[in-house]
């Protein structure tokens, strides 16, 4: 840990809220495999600055949903938390509605790529934490 002030606290980038599409996270009802009782997950859309293009299709926003356990496979909370690039890249294939593929992921823009690493922190704050957050950015 470095010596200054705030050192290890998480600062989420603060996504102005006309790139959010919804202000409060979407929920999609799945069922669980393992107990066949439907699980609700958490989403939010983002409306990309830079469209993604493939052949005629154009994506114009991306749905990024709460990951489970399993997609984490591999990557570090802490530094998703932290917005790491290369943990933030990792994920967003996995956890993208349409899904979007490594070389997507790695061309998105940087205003994007910061959209989609807040809408991946929130997803690990408590209430509490979203508060505070809420409560610096009116200052």
């Amino acid at each position: 840990m470095s010596g200054r002030a705030g050192a290890g606290t998480i600062h989420p980038p603060i996504i102005p809220k006309e790139r959010l599409i919804m202000g409060t996270p979407e929920t999609t009802a799945e069922t669980s495999a393992t107990t066949g009782v439907p699980v609700t997950r958490k989403m939010e859309k983002i409306t990309l600055i830079e469209p993604i293009v493939r052949g005629e299709t154009t994506i114009t926003e991306l749905t990024i949903r709460k990951p489970k356990s399993g997609e984490l496979r591999g990557l570090s909370i802490q530094e998703l938390m932290n917005s790491r690039i290369a943990s933030t890249l990792d994920i967003l294939p996995r956890i993208t509605i349409p899904p979007i593929t490594q070389v997507e992921a790695d061309n998105l823009e940087t205003e994007d790529m910061a959209a989609a690493a807040g809408v991946i922190i929130g997803f690990f704050m408590t209430e509490a934490d979203k508060k505070k957050v809420q409560e610096v950015s009116k200052r």
